[in-house]
């Protein structure tokens, strides 16, 4: 068997097994100053990972939020969302002028058949720029809506003294 293997089994058993490790195996680390280290680190790192508590700790609570941003955020940007919003509001536009010009190729039902799906796409896209907007404006829709609650509580109040 050539030194290499042999020098891999070795560095293996000693970051996994090193409390197998036999007279012969020690005699070689002892006599190889790298191995050397790296039995040191093991028995450290051995030494450190048992002093550890065993109980479970719980989280930071600021950790749940974080991934949970993380995991649930959108891969579009706004600009992407608006930039389609925008073409699939002006392609009826585009797609009634061409009907002039193609007069024959458009029926009447086609024509208004892709017209109800342009309404339709323009409320499914609606839901992501609404999902975008509440996962990335959270707080800021959050302190509106108490800005609201307070303007609408002093409107009423008003009118109410009014009476």
């Amino acid at each position: 068997m050539s030194e290499r293997p042999k020098q891999d089994a070795l560095l293996r058993k000693i970051y996994t097994e090193p409390d197998t490790l036999d007279s012969d195996e020690l005699k070689r680390i002892h006599t190889d100053p790298q191995m050397r280290k790296d039995l040191q680190f093991s028995l450290d790192l051995d030494q450190r990972l048992g002093q550890l508590p065993l109980e479970r700790r719980q989280p930071p609570p600021a950790l749940h939020h974080l991934v949970f941003q993380r995991i649930i955020r959108p891969s579009y940007k706004m600009w992407h969302l608006i930039l389609v919003m925008i073409l699939i509001i002006c392609s009826p536009l585009m797609l009634a002028f061409s009907s002039r010009v193609f007069e024959g190729f458009f029926h009447d039902n086609l024509l208004i058949t892709i017209f109800v799906f342009y309404g339709v796409m323009v409320f499914v896209l609606l839901l992501p720029i609404t999902f975008y907007i509440i996962t990335t404006r959270r707080s800021t829709l959050k302190s509106l809506m108490e800005e609201l609650d307070h303007w609408l509580a002093w409107y009423y109040d008003r009118n109410d003294s009014k009476r």
